[in-house]
């Protein structure tokens, strides 16, 4: 507090920002916060969670939950990534028209009560989240307002970690809010192999399943990837977190890429 610190960094994964005299630098961490969505409802399909992503407004939940340490995206790519917006088509903005259209094509043109429906299924859904991390908490319920002014009835149910892994782990949820801290090469197969740590929930048959493969052996290009991930949205990506650093007056930090990195000044040809 009296200046005396060269280099501070925080990740506010305790959500606590300490405030240090020097000067302050946000950095977007590789950790990506999500909704994790249960295919076996069938409510949750394909075209539903497509409405979900597309009604989402993510910069709301950074700036609202995330007090803007964070950044909002529509896919699982770090948004300061060379190629992430050659592969993003959504406005993480959300776009509350086009998740409506999304929604009535699929049969959700009537209401039970104030909860959209087709008939066979209402959109009456549960989101359970660790209430033991404020920023996921407050996440929950900006979610929850987002997506009941499109129709949607979530319940929002606060459990602790042990409580909260064990629902997902048996699958008695819809919806749950992650976060994941992805690789450098921002590897999701863990929400995509049978037995991934983060695949609860997910269908394997999906086409969002079987291509990432094709596109991590090189068959498919990440544009040709993303196109189907969005087409499908086995999970919802909602913001990567920021961390910050604090410094004194003489120092300054240059982020680089590792010395080892293989890939370094490569381009496609």
């Amino acid at each position: 507090k009296i200046g005396a610190t060269d280099i501070y960094f925080n990740d506010l994964a305790n959500c606590e920002y300490i405030g240090i005299t020097g000067k302050t630098e946000e950095i977007t961490l590789n950790n990506m916060v999500y909704i994790g969505l249960n295919s076996a409802n069938g409510a949750l399909n394909k075209y539903v969670r497509s409405a979900i992503a597309a009604g989402l407004n993510g910069e709301d939940v950074v700036v609202s939950s995330y007090q803007g340490h964070g950044k909002a995206v529509k896919m699982p790519i770090n948004p300061n990534t060379d190629y992430f917006e050659s592969i993003s088509s959504v406005d993480a903005k959300g776009d509350s028209q086009l998740a409506e259209k999304i929604l009535d094509r699929c049969g959700f043109t009537r209401y039970s009560g104030t909860t959209k429906t087709n008939g066979a299924y209402a959109l009456s859904l549960n989101l359970i989240v660790n209430r033991d991390n404020k920023y996921r908490m407050a996440a929950a319920y900006n979610i929850a307002d987002c997506l009941n002014k499109l129709g949607f009835n979530i319940t929002i149910k606060p459990l602790p970690f042990a409580d909260y892994n064990q629902c997902i782990t048996e699958g008695n949820y819809d919806m749950y809010i992650g976060e994941v801290k992805l690789d450098g090469s921002m590897d999701l197969s863990q929400f995509f192999l049978e037995n991934g740590i983060l695949s609860a929930g997910i269908e394997k048959t999906s086409r969002a399943v079987t291509e990432y493969f094709n596109y991590r052996a090189g068959k498919i290009t990440a544009e040709e990837y993303y196109a189907v991930f969005a087409e499908e949205y086995p999970f919802v990506p909602v913001l990567f977190r920021n961390g910050y650093t604090v410094t004194s007056a003489d120092i300054k930090i240059e982020l680089s890429k590792n010395s080892f990195d293989l890939y370094e000044n490569l381009t496609n040809q």
